[in-house]
């Protein structure tokens, strides 16, 4: 009998797998420990709290470090108006908030990096193209690319190593 995930449980096994990555990330924003953990279990309950739609997160490692990342920026934004420097926040108004000319400047690179890896990826063998857009853009985990493709896992990983490094190769 299969039984039916309630979300409360993804919930509770995305805080088990992610909880070492966001704590990684806290630290990187130089925020005390303490404080990055109660983020963390805080983010989750807020998560709990607004009902988060789990089948409708396709990429849930993304999801969580994105949201989370933005709670970070906007914790340091909060201690920074208040003048506090608790704990060891280096970060200044400039490193939380890119000035025009900067966030145009990213674009123009990332879009020219985009068309160019669009370029590349398209040259792709078939079986990399295909593996890599289930991994990347789907967010399949290599068993279920083996089980939705019918390839080995042998051959999945080989594929998405050769798609990766010949899409290394061509960008350089």
């Amino acid at each position: 009998m299969h039984q039916i995930e309630r979300p409360a449980d993804q919930i509770e096994q995305w805080y088990t797998s992610f909880y070492p990555i966001l704590l990684k990330m806290g630290k990187v924003f130089r925020l005390p420990e303490e404080e990055i953990k109660d983020g963390i279990h805080q983010f989750f309950l807020e998560l709990l709290e607004k009902g988060v739609q789990n089948d409708a997160i396709v990429n849930p490692r993304a999801y969580l470090v994105t949201a989370f990342h933005r709670k970070l920026i906007d914790r340091c934004r909060l201690l920074i108006r208040k003048g506090n420097e608790s704990g060891n926040i280096m970060m200044d108004q400039a490193a939380v908030t890119p000035s025009i000319q900067e966030i145009l400047i990213q674009l123009q690179t990332s879009s020219e990096r985009i068309d160019k890896m669009r370029e590349v990826f398209q040259r792709l063998p078939p079986r990399c193209k295909s593996v890599l857009s289930l991994k990347f853009y789907k967010g399949m985990s290599t068993e279920q690319i083996a089980l939705y493709t019918g390839l080995s896992k042998r051959s999945v990983y080989n594929n998405l190593f050769e798609g990766i490094k010949l899409l290394r190769k061509e960008c350089r």
